[in-house]
């Protein structure tokens, strides 16, 4: 098993495709891809302004808020959607007409995307007041702390996580890792730490 840590202070900024804005590559397969060559991406963006989401044909893929008010996604043009901080991960296909419009303020959201045909993903919130025990059962496992600081046990070997951070775990050896959160104060009280579990696995030929 091999573990990454990736630190917010490392993330390589990029221009959306569109223009509008930028983005902060975390990972991305293969290493050293551009947005037309990537198998899968993680990323995170600062959205600021309202407008339109850039369009990715063939690719798949999922949003969650880290942090802002939220924005109402309108999808090929069907009844928009509110997606906030509390809201569960939404999936959606990057070639379809997407905008947003912000709730009060900007936001900062967690972009997954998987080429059809190549990769599929599935990512999960976790609020991490307690202790969670969380399963691995794809090729490739990434633990994104949302919120707080979060301690992740793998084994004998322990890491940690603040805010924005990411660990990138490739193989089978482990099967599980514990993780403990640890709340920060927010505004007069304590906002409890988050994390998303993000799952990549290659498609396979049948």
């Amino acid at each position: 098993m091999s573990i990454e840590l990736l630190r917010s202070r490392t993330y390589q900024l990029m221009p959306w495709k569109n223009g509008g804005g930028e983005t902060c590559e975390i990972a991305a397969y293969p290493e050293n891809s551009d947005l037309s060559s990537f198998g899968w991406r993680i990323s995170m963006a600062r959205v600021a302004s309202d407008g339109p989401f850039s369009v990715f044909p063939g690719i798949e893929r999922t949003l969650t808020i880290i942090d802002g008010n939220g924005l109402w996604l309108t999808i090929n043009n069907q009844e928009r959607q509110l997606l906030q901080q509390h809201s569960e991960p939404l999936s959606f296909s990057a070639e379809a007409q997407t905008s947003s419009e912000l709730v009060n303020g900007a936001v900062t959201d967690l972009n997954i995307m998987t080429r059809l045909g190549a990769f599929v993903h599935q990512v999960s919130r976790f609020d991490c007041n307690r202790s969670v025990q969380l399963e691995f059962k794809a090729a490739i496992n990434a633990i994104f702390c949302l919120k707080g600081e979060i301690e992740i046990l793998f084994g004998a070997e322990t890491v940690f996580l603040e805010s924005k951070d990411c660990a990138l775990i490739t193989g089978n050896e482990m099967k599980f890792c514990i993780i403990k959160g640890k709340s920060e104060p927010r505004q007069g009280h304590l906002q409890q730490a988050q994390f998303a579990h993000i799952q990549l696995d290659p498609v396979t030929e049948s």
